[in-house]
C-alpha cells in the first residue's frame, strides 16, 4: 500500500458514519441495507454519503448484502505497522 492509498482510507475512516459501518460490518461480518442504516443512525443524507464513500474505495463490497473489505483493512494495518526509512532510530 502507497501512502497516499493509506491517506484517503484515514480520511474515509475519519467520518464517524464510516467508522461505525466498518465496525459493524467487520464484527457481523455482513449486514443488508437496512440493518446496516438502523445501526448507524444517521441522516438518509450522511448515510448515504458515507456508505458511497466506502464503496468508492473498495472498503466495503455490495453484493446482496453489504461486507467489510477485511483485507484492506489488514493491509491498511501492515502499512501503519511496518517502520519506513522516515522512522528514526
Amino acid at each position: 500500500m502507497h501512502k497516499q492509498e493509506a491517506s484517503l482510507l484515514f480520511s474515509i475512516l475519519g467520518n464517524e458514519d464510516c467508522v461505525k459501518m466498518a465496525k459493524m460490518l467487520y464484527n457481523k461480518g455482513e449486514m443488508n441495507l437496512e440493518d446496516l442504516k438502523k445501526a448507524v443512525g444517521t441522516t438518509d443524507e450522511k448515510f448515504d454519503n458515507a456508505l458511497n464513500m466506502m464503496l468508492d474505495v473498495e472498503l466495503v463490497f455490495k453484493d446482496k448484502v453489504y461486507k467489510i473489505n477485511e483485507a484492506l483493512l489488514k493491509e491498511l494495518l501492515a502499512f501503519i505497522v511496518t517502520p519506513c526509512s522516515c522512522v528514526r532510530k
